[in-house]
Order: C-alpha cells, then structure tokens, then sequence
C-alpha cells in the first residue's frame, strides 16, 4: 500500500506518543508512584492504543518508534549537559523569577549564581544589557555567549540521531 507522507508523518507521531506513554508508565513503576497516577498513565496510553488499532502503519512502526523516543530521550538529556542546554535552562529560570513578580534581578537562585560553565562576565554583561534596555549590547553579549555554545556542542560527542523509519509497504 501506497501512503501519503501527511499519512506517514501522523502514523510515526502517533507511535512516538505511545512509545513515550510507555516509558513513562516504566519510570513510574520503577518510582513506585502512587496508584492514581499509574492509573491515569494507563489511561491514557488506553485512549492512545485505541487509535493504534485504527492505524495499521502506526502500529507497524511501533517496534521502530520505541528505538526512536529512546534515541531522543538520550540526546535531549545530553544536550541539556552543554553550555547551551544550561544556558536555556537559567534563562528559563530568570524568566520564572521575573514571571513571579521580583523583577528582573541578573540572579538565578541566590546572590552570584551563574549558570555552570557560562562565562559569568557574559552573563553579567547580557544581564546588565538587558536591565539598561541596551539592545546592541543585550544581542553583542547574546552572541558571546551562544559561539561559546556552538564551540563547546562541537567538541560533545552526543549519543547518535536515531535512524530513519523504514515505512513498510
């Protein structure tokens, strides 16, 4: 059988979801949560599962799609380790305070708190830029700090992409 790529694109997001759904409901039991919200995992993987049997194909790529969210999974908490991870992460964080009404402090959690292997005179310049309402030195200090970024993903080794589905016929 001939499928559409919108077809193909629906059938792989479909197995993806169950393929996490699943290993969510893993970490859970391995977390021993409570019955409740395994429950409410299984549901949910239920209503899922129901239009896996409307799916043919994506109950096919299943098998493949649960290589694919591990492969991810892996990658994602790799590069969460970078600069660039830790970076989007404190300015998340910075984001939250100033979200909770403290205003814009240049701080994360605590008085000279710099997120790990940020150069911290960037940061204080970025933050400073942005305090002035500088927006060339606000996107000067941005650029520093992301070729820092691109400098230290260049020199990670990451866990592998994973591989292209094999759509079958």
């Amino acid at each position: 059988m001939r499928y559409t790529d919108e077809q193909i694109r629906a059938s792989i997001q479909l197995a993806e979801k169950i393929a996490e759904q699943e290993m969510r409901i893993s970490v859970f039991e391995k977390a021993g949560m409570s019955p409740d919200v395994m429950e409410s995992a299984r549901e949910n993987i239920g209503g899922k599962l129901g239009n896996l049997l409307d799916d043919p194909l994506a109950e096919k790529l299943l098998p493949q799609a649960r290589i694919a969210v591990r492969m991810h999974q892996a990658r994602e908490l790799s590069i969460e380790q970078t600069k660039l991870g830790r970076l989007i992460e404190a300015a998340g964080h910075q984001s939250s305070i100033e979200e909770e009404g403290e205003g814009w402090t240049g701080k994360t959690t605590s008085e000279g708190f710099f997120p790990a292997g940020i150069e911290q005179d960037e940061w204080r310049r970025m933050v400073a830029a942005l305090k002035r309402g500088d927006k060339g030195a606000l996107f000067d200090a941005l650029s520093s700090l992301l070729i820092g970024c691109k400098i230290d993903l260049v020199h990670t080794e990451l866990p592998p992409t994973a591989p292209v589905y094999r759509i079958p016929k």
